[in-house]
């Protein structure tokens, strides 16, 4: 499959035939592929890849019909489940799966174990606040 055949640039025809049943049917077979543990999907290009489709046709049907942004979330969340788990039963090694969660857009837990103290002024009656 050529890479014109499947993507294309917003206002192209082809574009247009997609309908929210076919792009919701895609979606949910992408979420299947991504889910089944034979296939070996560690990132959002193999989930595509695995259903015939390339990213900028994602990202257009993402545009058109917004209520697909859910079965993107899933994907991206089942993937990092997926490599979560590898790491756990040494199927992956760790840095590469952080490296990818990172990518994936998951983030560190930040602490703040700083105290802030405020500055109070007191103030005696009849005098002017100094600062």
């Amino acid at each position: 499959m050529s890479k014109n055949s499947t993507s294309f640039k917003k206002g192209n025809i082809v574009a247009a035939t997609w309908t929210l049943q076919s792009a919701t049917d895609m979606f949910e077979r992408a979420l299947r592929n991504t889910e089944n543990e034979d296939l070996k999907i560690a990132s959002l290009t193999d989930v595509w890849r695995s259903v015939g489709v390339y990213k900028s046709t994602i990202k257009h049907l993402l545009e058109r019909f917004p209520e697909l942004q859910d079965f993107r979330d899933d994907i991206n969340d089942m993937i990092i489940n997926k490599l979560h788990k590898g790491a756990i039963v040494g199927r992956y090694k760790a840095a590469p799966v952080i490296w990818r969660f990172k990518q994936m857009g998951e983030t560190d837990k930040v602490e703040n174990t700083n105290i802030e103290i405020q500055k109070k002024v007191v103030v005696k009656l009849g005098e002017k606040p100094t600062e």
